[in-house]
């Protein structure tokens, strides 16, 4: 019995200390969306009092807004300060396209290449950097040009 009340006891004050130190993040999130709702209520107000503002001079107004309104509370930057920082994952993303240097490739892959092998190579290469043609296939078709399997 005294096991299961230690575990208990331990899964207890894990929740407890897992609530604590998510507060802060749930805090800045409420933050920010009462935030952008104020912004988006004096964007109309302001576009309502002087509809010839240009949209630079109404987003210059709005920063200067959001700037008052996050300084002249220090729970926001409390908040902001102890939240939990998200990674560019689940900020929205990131992405990465990774390109192979095709050129580079069949050069390393060939086994015995000559003066000729590398001279197609060279030509495909600054072909395909003017088309849109893959280095591969304009390789196989010089090759096939050139009589060579």
């Amino acid at each position: 019995m005294k096991e299961l009340r230690f575990r208990i006891i331990l899964v207890i004050a894990a929740i407890f200390l897992s609530l604590y130190l998510l507060y802060p993040t749930f805090q800045d999130y409420q933050n920010t969306k009462n935030i952008t709702n104020t912004l988006k209520e004096k964007k109309e107000i302001l576009k309502k009092e002087n509809p010839s503002f240009s949209y630079k001079e109404l987003n210059d107004r709005l920063r200067a807004i959001e700037d008052s309104i996050k300084s002249s509370d220090a729970s926001f930057k409390d908040a902001r300060a102890k939240r939990i920082k998200l990674g560019l994952d689940l900020q929205g993303g990131m992405r990465v396209v990774l390109e192979v240097n095709t050129g580079k490739l069949l050069e390393k892959l060939a086994i015995n290449p000559d003066d000729k092998f590398r001279t197609i190579l060279d030509q495909s290469v600054k072909e395909a950097g003017i088309t849109d043609e893959s280095i591969v296939s304009i390789f196989g078709r010089k090759m096939n040009e050139n009589g060579i399997r």
